[in-house]
């Protein structure tokens, strides 16, 4: 997976490689490039959650430079990574607030009752709320056809990426910001 990324962010950079490129030249050059570079940079390692992965991971990331990164995962052992920030879930006022504006029915007849079922089967996760929200919108579906698709099509849902979000997924695991 690094490998694809590396090449992804290579293309992007603008760095000349060849397309019969030996994966650990790819990834050894991209990270000379960010050490090297004067600008800043920011990496970002979303949805890492595939243990055998994160040795890849370990060795594409550069040790030196201006940059900065951000892993996402939900695997406890990113923690030997870098420092960790757990996002803890909302208060329950919170997560309605973000489930019905990102859902678009604030000032609908919404059920409190099947909202605190969502809310609750969610576990008041900011990210969970939102792409739930986001695809009740998008399906014109209800909170309670939503929980039938949760225990029914669960990682259907969980990849179901808004096309509003303001990151999109790539082939690998790392987007890179200039």
């Amino acid at each position: 997976m690094a490998e694809e990324s590396c090449k992804e962010i290579s293309k992007v950079l603008g760095i000349e490689l060849s397309s019969k490129e030996e994966p650990k030249v790819v990834i050894r050059t991209v990270k000379t490039y960010l050490i090297n570079r004067i600008q800043s940079w920011l990496l970002i390692g979303d949805n890492a959650d595939d243990i055998e992965g994160l040795p890849d991971m370990r060795d594409f990331i550069p040790q030196f430079g201006r940059g900065h990164v951000i892993i996402t995962s939900r695997i406890f052992e990113t923690k030997r990574m870098g420092s960790v920030v757990n996002v803890w879930p909302m208060s329950a006022p919170e997560a309605t607030e973000l489930l019905l504006k990102s859902s678009g029915q604030i000032g609908d007849q919404v059920s409190c009752e099947n909202t605190k079922k969502l809310l609750d089967r969610l576990g008041y996760m900011p990210v969970m709320v939102d792409q739930c929200g986001a695809y009740v919108r998008q399906e014109h579906i209800t909170f309670p056809e939503y929980l039938e698709l949760y225990d029914s099509q669960p990682e259907m849902l969980l990849g179901f990426t808004p096309g509003i979000w303001e990151y999109r997924k790539t082939k690998g695991r790392f987007n890179c910001q200039n």
